[in-house]
């Protein structure tokens, strides 16, 4: 009898999940610019960048990987969309080059470091540091030219999706923050266990 009712209940359960499930597509389906932004809050313009890459370009970068996400909701010509890949390929190609130069310029450091040669790593901080900057600034070059293929209308529309993924980003911090915050007061109100009884 209890097996029955548990397996009746499960189906019950089941068909309450599926209906739930329904409405919910359908409302997904209606707020489709709002889901949009929320599958970019995190990536938003980074697709394919290091975490070096989106501290020196910021969260805001904009590049033409994101833009070619984007292409049905800006609506963007057959022209726009071959220079936007165009843009992304040449970009891949000098990146490419650009880790190949980090690597070399690893390993000379290694080296340097190894025998203790202090001009040498001198030499190769500041190597280092022009690569960072000339790496920062191929990321901004990038965002300008994507920008600028696109025409007034589309870039409201972008400045409308880069809004709501913003504000739905600060809304998942601000819960991650709540959540951290009640399971810190409730490890505190826990009751402190009696010690083990003697012998």
């Amino acid at each position: 009898m209890n097996i029955r009712v548990a397996a009746l209940g499960l189906t019950l359960a089941l068909a309450l999940v599926l209906s739930t499930s329904e409405v919910a597509v359908a409302q997904a389906r209606q707020r489709a610019p709002r889901s949009r932004a929320r599958a970019l809050a995190v990536p938003l313009g980074q697709h394919g960048m290091g975490l070096r890459a989106r501290a020196l370009t910021g969260p805001g970068h904009v590049g033409p990987g994101l833009l070619l996400r984007l292409k049905s909701e800006l609506e963007l010509s057959n022209e726009q969309v071959g220079r936007l890949e165009k843009l992304q390929e040449d970009h891949g190609t000098a990146m490419e080059t650009m880790r190949d130069r980090l690597a070399e310029m690893r390993e000379s450091f290694a080296k340097a470091r190894s025998e203790r040669d202090w001009d040498a790593l001198e030499n190769a901080i500041d190597e280092f540091a022009r690569l960072g900057a000339e790496r920062a600034k191929s990321f901004l070059s990038l965002e300008r030219e994507s920008l600028g293929l696109l025409n007034d209308e589309q870039r409201e529309k972008l400045d409308t999706l880069q809004g709501a993924a913003r504000l739905l980003r600060e809304q998942r911090f601000h819960r991650w923050q709540d959540m951290r915050r009640g399971r810190g007061l409730r490890w505190r109100r826990q009751p402190v266990p009696p010690p083990p009884p003697e012998g």
